[in-house]
């Protein structure tokens, strides 16, 4: 038997879809997943490492093959890394998630406060370079 989430998290980098998802999980009693986490179980690095290595389109195969599972066996609250929702096959696992019921909460940040967030936290190979400038771009 199999169990889907009972929230999916999307936002942008720096929006808290982390912070919220552990809160909210840690209220309602259930287990917390973060994708960038698992992913970086997955393929044992760093995902900024993993990006420099193998490339984006590795990465995001990757990442959509973990999402695809986490949709289909994950009894919690689920949090996906802020590029994640780009990728056809991730927009199609979860259109097939909310057609099956399931939640996908979009978390909005004030832009400002969600680059600065960003930026804080480091390790973000989407935002290489001029970091406001890609963000505001992604």
């Amino acid at each position: 038997m199999t169990a889907r989430p009972h929230a999916v998290i999307i936002g942008m980098m720096g929006a808290g879809k982390t912070r919220v998802g552990k809160e909210v999980a840690h209220m309602l009693r259930l287990p917390f997943a973060d994708a960038d986490v698992e992913i970086e179980h997955e393929v044992g690095m760093k995902i900024p490492a993993y990006f420099d290595k193998h490339g984006e389109p590795a990465f995001r195969e990757v990442e959509a093959d973990l999402i695809a599972d986490f949709l289909e066996d994950c009894d919690g609250i689920f949090s996906l890394g802020g590029g994640a929702p780009m990728t056809p096959s991730t927009q199609e696992a979860l259109v097939d998630y909310i057609a099956q019921g399931g939640c996908v909460v979009y978390l909005d940040a004030d832009p400002k406060e969600a680059m600065e967030r960003a930026n804080r936290g480091g390790g973000r190979p989407m935002l290489n370079g001029d970091a406001n400038a890609r963000w505001k771009k992604l």
